[in-house]
């Protein structure tokens, strides 16, 4: 399989709205998977992998993005879905998507983060404002780890 071939892939992926596709040829096998959760969903469908490179519970992830230390009582906290690199900016000359500060909305693209070679971009899930970002440019990020807090 060539990469023009997991790029459609990818595509039909998108398109249809899968989470998982898995293809074997000709004694190959690809698998292909993407995992999006918003910060109330219980994670109980996280992939394997994610659940051990985190040592820590899903139910203790939880419990460090509930932990406030004097954040106002409106705060909302945008965490990883995933382990992987965190990218503020599409580019490295580009601007970066949001800082504190910045108005949002609902589905407006906040980050990215580079999981196995996928650019996965994390979307808004919900209006608000950008108070604090807890993480920088090119940073590795655990699942559950904060990225960043609104209101």
């Amino acid at each position: 399989m060539n990469l023009k071939e997991v790029k459609e892939l990818v595509n039909i992926m998108n398109e249809n709205n899968l989470s998982l596709i898995e293809i074997a040829e000709e004694g190959k096998k690809i698998k292909l998977a993407k995992n999006f959760f918003s910060d109330n969903e219980v994670r109980s469908s996280a992939p394997q992998a994610i659940q051990e490179a985190k040592s820590s519970t899903k139910e203790e992830a939880m419990e460090v993005v509930k932990e406030t230390s004097a954040a106002p009582d409106n705060a909302y906290y945008v965490t990883s879905p995933m382990v992987g690199v965190f990218y503020s900016s599409a580019s490295p000359e580009a601007a970066p998507f949001v800082k504190v500060g910045s108005k949002v909305k609902k589905g407006d693209v906040i980050c990215i983060i580079e999981a196995m070679k996928l650019l996965n971009e994390i979307l808004a899930e919900r209006d608000g404002e950008i108070t604090d970002i807890y993480v920088s440019n090119e940073t590795v990020v655990e699942f559950g780890q904060k990225l960043f807090q609104m209101r």
